[in-house]
């Protein structure tokens, strides 16, 4: 049996944590690729913690997000 590797779930809180530090990032980088490439993923975040906001109900708790 093969093992995987353990998935870590992410709250929109942190998420946004992590947007936070990547566009920071972005920030110091130089205009080119490698700018872009961190933008892009910054706003792929972004979608992301929108999404978890709208399918989270609302008042769950961390505990019970963890659980589903």
């Amino acid at each position: 049996m093969r093992m995987h590797e353990k998935v870590v779930y992410q709250t929109p809180d942190e998420l946004d944590e992590v947007i936070v530090k990547r566009q920071a990032d972005a920030a110091l980088l130089p205009p080119g690729t490698t700018r872009q490439s961190v933008l892009k993923e910054i706003a792929q975040l972004r979608a992301y913690a929108d999404m978890k906001r709208l399918l989270t109900p609302r008042g769950a708790s961390k505990s019970a997000q963890l659980r589903q």
